[in-house]
């Protein structure tokens, strides 16, 4: 044993030289246990290390369920990639897409829940009975605290009702529409109200010029405070890969891969800090051809390479 005590003895003569303070601090008051504790404090510390190390990438798409949507659990499965999808319920309602269109977008949905996708909720309507134009361009979408009622339950029984029609065992379909219910994107605004855990401070961020007039952008802050305290995680995105409708992905992979290295980088900043990204992404981006599906495969494997895991969002606020 007195050799261990010192070994431990010589580990923190070398600590003095390093500049940090704080990590040398832990390290005196570890070398002041008995031996077998202080190796089990020490590998606890290196395993707290390493995770603060890691880099998560939580991809997420938004707006459907429509046709590209498979596009993209296409290109996550050859990756082993598990995305978040943000889904609208009126995507399934047959009175918008046509019975055909309605009963494809059951069908996917069906496998995101087969593949282990996350769900979110992104309202009913995509805040359409708001919407000045169609399709909606984000103008004065948001216009009184009754537009909370567009989220939560009117826009998971839709779905609830279709996991139940399949006979989804009760707990299996329990589970995702209590995930459903608690994690929400609002359409057209980048607004953040997240709890975090492990001691990380809550994430508080209003984006007063993603819609105008202003006096939406102020009714949309209100909007996304009453999901908050009514339990729900609202999350916006980072970074976000711009498509067209029917034109497509505007970003190479290669110049989204650069904007999420100034990110861990520092040059632009994340909301839950340099190694935790989230990207946002529309299915409708996929709807035309293979390029944004073969692109969207680049993307996972360059960033598999450097380094970055992949997670849903639901385990953003533990990671």
């Amino acid at each position: 044993m007195a050799g261990k005590v010192t070994e431990f003895s010589c580990l923190k003569s070398e600590m003095v030289d390093t500049g940090n303070i704080a990590h040398n601090t832990t390290i005196s008051l570890i070398l002041t246990m008995k031996p077998f504790i202080a190796l089990l404090a020490l590998t606890l510390l290196g395993m707290a290390s390493a995770n603060d190390n890691q880099k998560f990438i939580y991809y997420t798409s938004d707006d459907g369920i429509n046709g590209g949507s498979p596009a993209i659990m296409d290109a996550a499965k050859e990756a082993g990639v598990k995305v978040t999808f943000f889904i609208n319920g009126d995507s399934i309602n047959a009175g918008q897409w046509g019975s055909s269109g309605a009963a494809d977008n059951i069908r996917y949905f069906l496998r995101m829940i087969r593949e282990g996708h996350t769900i979110g909720d992104h309202s009913l309507n995509h805040m359409a009975h708001n919407s000045e134009t169609e399709p909606a361009d984000g103008r004065n979408v948001y216009q009184s605290l009754d537009d909370i009622k567009y989220f939560g339950k009117s826009n998971v029984a839709v779905f609830a009702k279709v996991l139940q029609s399949v006979g989804l065992p009760f707990a299996q379909s329990r589970s995702i529409i209590t995930d459903m219910s608690k994690m929400v994107r609002m359409p057209f605004v980048n607004n953040w109200r997240v709890k975090m855990a492990n001691g990380q401070p809550p994430i508080d961020f209003t984006c007063r010029n993603c819609i105008v007039p202003y006096e939406s952008a102020e009714i949309a802050a209100d909007v996304a405070d009453a999901l908050f305290k009514g339990g729900k995680q609202v999350f916006g995105w980072d970074l976000e890969w711009r498509s067209v409708y029917g034109e497509g992905l505007i970003q190479t992979p290669e110049e989204m891969m650069e904007e999420v290295r100034k990110i861990s980088q520092g040059v632009k900043k994340a909301k839950g800090g340099p190694n935790k990204i989230v990207l946002l992404n529309h299915d409708h981006g996929f709807l035309y051809g293979d390029e944004p599906k073969k692109s969207l495969s680049r993307f996972f494997d360059m960033a598999k390479k450097e380094g970055y895991q992949f997670r849903s969002l639901s385990t953003f606020a533990t990671d």
